[in-house]
């Protein structure tokens, strides 16, 4: 199955890496996570699941797609193995599973059918290097949403080797109807460490399960397990040590059906109290007389306070769907927050969907990126990814599940986006005129707003200014493209080449662009007199 990709210079709302799904209502996109560095390349990778591909004629099969972080080029794809396998339903980074020091993947299919189920559900742990199958673990109740969440890349149990958090929400243990349940199985072995299971009729235990950090900094992971229907149907989280299981923190919602543990994330140490914190999405919550506008809350990992509160502002905008740390977003030294509205309605477009970044100095809004169409669904998924384009800069992945592309309908896309707004300034200084050099004199060429220390290539044409597509975008240059020069950025983030323009080239113009990083500058052409 083809997957195109397109790499756009970033902006305030738009992103600098987008991938494309190339099957009608394929919802490519519906799942994607932080894949690790599965290439080799020095960049994490991105690992997306479209669980309504319908592949050989098996509809809704499934379908998931690794992708460079770097370029956004195809690694290795995986296919369900039955029509309704919905396979890529949930994915996740799992780290290094078999020790070959390469990250492996995670890969739920909640409508396979294992064990004479129907709709046990099924989740996979592939390798990194070779796309083999390591574990594959399944569910055991008919419909239970089994894989619904998943989580990886932590050691729980500390035998060097990360384990893997999987939920079944509406699974009906002891015959309690979507009672719920939640596991945590060895990486190393696929054997079960922890297990709970609901005690009450439409509790879902396990809707919203995460590594969370080190909540009560004893040098352990710890994780998050959510009923969302839990506490009489306002909904609980509950934080457990990861050294030894022993509860840490319960959270209950505010809001009868509040949805309150539908999603839940770790943030690391937003109040800097040297305990990390954590986020917790409730899609269903509703304010000022609005039907599930949202709220979302972000809580200490010390004693459980509530450090801030968001709400969504319209009705069933879904504030919450999706809660992610952000990483140091707007570069404060402070884990920022990263929350999802997949119902949110701009310009017009109902549910386009809209992702936000706040403060976790101060609860502030720091970035806000709209969907674009109608029913675009931007940030049903998000994560933060680190900074792929080394731009000095962190970015995250939202997922456009219902974007229509290329004359498609819900193929889907995923976008990569930072909070850089500005691009490197590529100037020729020393010319007589502006871009006009003359031959026999020395020229210098700069490029200031980098990163300190990025990489910095120079490439020339004297054929023309194309453009070229590459798979770091439009390329102003027309083939052959060769290399002017290749260096560093000093600690200021500028560079200078200082070249000799030789007597013989007058008459010549000459097309230059610079790369810093993965992110392209505006293109100079300089006549040569």
């Amino acid at each position: 199955m083809l997957i195109t990709y397109l790499l756009l210079l970033s902006q305030t709302s738009t992103p600098n890496l987008e991938i494309f799904g190339q099957v009608d209502g394929a919802e490519f996109g519906r799942s994607a996570a932080n894949a690790a560095d599965i290439n080799q390349d020095g960049v994490d990778d991105i690992i997306i699941g479209a669980p309504l591909t319908t592949i050989n004629g098996m509809t809704e099969s499934g379908a998931v797609y690794l992708h460079s972080g770097a370029d956004g080029s195809l690694i290795r794809q995986w296919y369900g193995l039955a029509a309704a396998d919905y396979f890529g339903t949930s994915v996740s980074g799992a780290g290094d599973l078999n020790g070959d020091n390469i990250p492996d993947i995670l890969i739920s299919a909640n409508g396979a059918s294992p064990n004479n189920t129907t709709a046990g559900g099924s989740v996979y742990a592939y390798s990194g290097a070779d796309g083999s199958l390591i574990h594959q673990w399944d569910g055991t109740y008919d419909n239970s949403s089994y894989g619904g969440t998943l989580a990886g890349g932590e050691d729980v149990n500390a035998d060097g080797v990360p384990d893997v958090i999987i939920s079944a929400a509406n699974a009906d243990p002891n015959g309690i109807l979507d009672a719920g349940e939640a596991f945590i199985y060895s990486g190393a072995t696929g054997s079960l460490i922890y297990y709970w299971h609901g005690v009450n009729t439409v509790e879902a235990l396990g809707r919203g399960s995460s590594f969370v950090g080190d909540i009560d900094n004893d040098g352990t992971v710890d994780f998050a397990i959510s009923a969302s229907g839990g506490a009489n149907n306002y909904g609980q989280v509950t934080v457990y040590s990861g050294n030894g299981g022993a509860q840490l923190l319960q959270l209950t919602g505010p809001y009868y059906g509040g949805d309150f543990g539908h999603s839940v994330a770790g943030l690391g140490d937003i109040n800097a109290d040297g305990y990390d914190d954590i986020v917790v999405g409730a899609p269903r919550e509703s304010a000022n007389g609005l039907n599930w506008t949202g709220a979302v809350y972000a809580f200490s990992g010390a004693d459980g306070s509530q450090l801030f509160m968001w709400e969504g502002t319209g009705r069933y905008n879904l504030l919450g769907k999706c809660v992610s740390s952000a990483g140091d977003f707007n570069q404060d030294g402070v884990p920022d927050i990263l929350i999802g509205q997949g119902g949110h309605d701009s310009n017009g477009h109902g549910q386009s969907g809209a992702a936000f970044v706040y403060s976790g100095t101060d609860g502030l809004l720091i970035q806000q990126i709209n969907g674009r169409d109608t029913l675009d669904w931007l940030g049903r998924n998000a994560c933060h990814m680190g900074d792929l384009d080394s731009d000095g800069y962190t970015d995250i992945l939202l997922t456009i599940q219902g974007d229509d592309v290329n004359g498609l309908t819900d193929n889907g896309s995923v976008g990569l986006y930072s909070n850089r707004t500005t691009l490197p300034l590529y100037e020729i200084l020393g010319a007589v005129a502006p871009y006009y050099l003359e031959a026999g004199d020395y020229a210098d060429f700069t490029v200031t707003g980098c990163p300190p220390f990025a990489p910095v290539i120079i490439g020339y044409s004297l054929r023309g200014a194309g453009p070229l597509s590459t798979a770091f975008g439009i390329v102003d240059l027309t083939p052959p493209v060769q290399v002017l020069a290749v260096m560093s950025a000093d600690s200021m983030g500028i560079a200078v080449f200082n070249q000799y323009v030789p007597g013989n080239a007058s008459g010549v113009t000459l097309y230059s662009q610079c790369k810093v990083g993965n992110v392209l500058s505006t293109s100079v052409a300089a006549y040569i007199n």
